[in-house]
């Protein structure tokens, strides 16, 4: 096999990979969550691409704790922050095309991890996780994975699909 053809193959195979470990997730503000508030609260929402390791610490990590002003571990996990409020769309899309995504890839993320600062909640109610390792079968083929996140008044939740609410 001569070297262009090498370089060719390897080239096509590197995109496929890189192409694969990108994914677009949307998050959903419930219509409940505003008719038990009177209103869309104001709230950060942070998306995290972890490790094995950082999947560890974070199984038992306080949600308070973690929403706390320069908090060192959410500082180091490099979160996508979505910030929500009354005044702002209650749908909110974190692309495939974010820096974040350069990054989680990089230290070789596993899992994604969703937390949401909504006190009054169980911390069980306000992180959820999902694995999207490479050996996931829907990751490849160059398909593109959608992810959709909706935060009711009972916690988050992972869907199967973009909800319709009823207007």
């Amino acid at each position: 096999m001569n070297n262009n053809l090498k370089f060719i193959l390897l080239t096509f195979f590197t995109l496929l990979f890189c192409a694969c470990s990108k994914y677009n997730i949307t998050v959903y503000f419930s219509p409940d969550l505003k008719e038990e508030y009177g209103y869309y609260p104001s709230l950060e929402l942070d998306i995290v691409g972890v490790n094995e390791s950082e999947k560890r610490w974070l199984e038992n990590y306080k949600i308070d704790t973690y929403f706390e002003v320069d908090n060192p571990l959410r500082k180091s996990l490099e979160p996508y922050t979505i910030h929500f409020s009354s005044n702002k769309e209650p749908e909110q899309l974190f692309s495939e095309h974010e820096k974040q995504w350069k990054a989680w890839n990089k230290k070789g993320f596993t899992d994604l991890i969703v937390l949401v600062n909504l006190p009054g909640l169980d911390d069980n109610a306000r992180k959820i996780m999902k694995s999207v390792k490479p050996t996931d079968i829907k990751s490849y083929f160059l398909r593109k994975t959608h992810y959709y996140i909706e935060l009711r008044p009972t916690g988050l939740t992972f869907i199967d699909s973009k909800p319709s609410y009823d207007k």
